[in-house]
């Protein structure tokens, strides 16, 4: 029987196992296509910004499994995808795809809510937001060492 595995908000007090999940899945998985300056501009962004330390309107949501969290999800400003990181060994399970949804839902999908979801992708992350409806607006850009691909999922109201 597969593990169970359970959504809901992150709540404060796991922000640092939140933080080293993220740590963890960015320098196994996407630090090896940045420089150095990616990969400090990165550390730089988590240290100053994540989380609750963000000023204004924001959500982030967590997937835990066995009492230990293996997903994380963050928008921020009402409508951009901050942080998205599934422990590697959850990946391709359909977590992410729900964390996703849940976002969605709690950005609100009615006439007040955001017209879409923007995410800067890292290349490698690319089909996967992709799979979830995202499509690029451009090509790869490079900021601070971060490469991205800006991509948008347009929301429609229910």
């Amino acid at each position: 029987m597969p593990d169970r595995i359970f959504f809901e908000p992150l709540a404060p007090e796991r922000e640092a196992e939140a933080l080293a999940l993220v740590r963890s899945v960015f320098d196994a998985m996407v630090a090896p296509g940045f420089s150095e300056q990616g990969r400090a501009s990165f550390n730089d962004y988590l240290d100053r910004f994540a989380f609750s330390r963000r000023e204004g309107e924001g959500v982030a949501l967590a997937a835990v499994r066995d009492g230990i969290l293996v997903g994380v999800l963050e928008v921020v400003g009402g409508n951009h995808v901050a942080l998205f990181f599934v422990s590697p060994d959850c990946q391709g399970r359909g977590v992410g795809k729900e964390l996703m949804h849940r976002a969605v839902e709690r950005c609100g999908r009615d006439d007040s809510g955001p017209a879409a979801l923007t995410v800067n992708a890292s290349p490698g992350s690319v089909k996967t937001y992709a799979g979830m409806g995202f499509a690029a607006d451009g090509g790869e850009r490079e900021r601070d060492g971060i490469r991205f691909v800006p991509m948008t999922l347009p929301l429609q109201p229910l």
